[in-house]
């Protein structure tokens, strides 16, 4: 294994900072992948330090990376946001992360992973951020209730489970009419287009009625061929969305190294990265 080496950092952003680990390998990095997390609190590490695992591996192939947390997570200030909905993402915070990230590693080569609410962010982010070159994103989900988490929503499930199998069937059919409605609203299938454009996009999706008109968008954009590499892998399991099973883990961080290492194929050369000596150099688990 290659010398790695990693720095905390405290990006500002409007009226908070941001808190991340930028990981650099030995020599120029050919490009820098920025990690992000779900809406549901997790560290930057990701759930069983899975990013952490990825950020190291990836520095072990030449390339640089930064695991964020979002305001009020972690040891970022501000006020803790939970259960991210499209409309309240923390797209400014990935932004500003990836522009801080890209000027300290001296690269303009990026690319973005992330699951649930990051993965949501990570795309819209990429509107702002034209040099993100590949996106490797985990549980999209567009149809997704807005107020999932809530008291309200484990409410409502708790009613709904108490109801006639006949009506069940009625409700459940009318919920996803709404949610499906909710997410062309935000725009979800066009974001996907203009996101695919430009970029190579890895899609790991639930096959569940939650990934929406996903799999019809990433056929189109299968057939229309742009010359770059675009692909969707559903998957059955439902622990998943967690990382729950060391196979899953396992499949999440190759998954995200040999997809980003063929986006970036070579090496490339880069001023303006962090030096081996800077008081911030750390060699924690972060």
């Amino acid at each position: 294994m290659e010398t790695t080496r990693e720095y905390p950092v405290w990006i500002p952003v409007n009226d908070h900072h941001i808190a991340a680990i930028v990981t650099i390998p030995e020599g120029d990095p050919r490009a820098v992948v920025l990690f992000t997390t779900g809406g549901g609190g997790a560290p930057r590490s990701q759930r069983f330090r899975l990013w952490t695992r990825a950020a190291r591996e990836l520095a072990d192939r030449g390339i640089a990376s930064v695991r964020m947390e979002y305001e009020g997570v972690g040891d970022s200030t501000g006020a803790g946001r939970i259960g991210l909905k499209w409309s309240q993402l923390p797209t400014d915070d990935v932004i500003e992360v990836a522009r801080f990230a890209m000027s300290v590693t001296g690269t303009t080569q990026l690319g973005m992973s992330g699951n649930c609410a990051g993965a949501r962010a990570c795309i819209r982010a990429t509107e702002s951020v034209p040099e993100c070159k590949s996106l490797v994103l985990f549980w999209l989900k567009p149809i997704a209730a807005p107020d999932r988490g809530t008291r309200r929503f484990q409410s409502g499930v708790r009613l709904f489970r108490l109801l006639p199998d006949t009506v069940k069937r009625k409700v459940a059919k009318a919920y996803w009419y709404r949610e499906g409605r909710a997410s062309k609203k935000v725009g979800v299938e066009n974001t996907l287009r203009k996101a695919a454009a430009t970029r190579d996009l890895l899609l790991i999706e639930t096959s569940s009625a939650l990934a929406g008109e996903i799999p019809t968008v990433i056929q189109e954009l299968e057939r229309a061929g742009n010359g770059h590499r675009v692909e969707l892998r559903q998957v059955e399991s439902t622990s998943m969305q967690a990382f729950q099973s060391p196979a899953e883990q396992e499949m999440t961080v190759t998954t995200v190294l040999e997809w980003f290492d063929a986006s970036f194929p070579g090496a490339s050369g880069g001023e303006g990265a962090l030096e081996p000596g800077h008081p911030a150099s750390v060699q924690g688990s972060s």
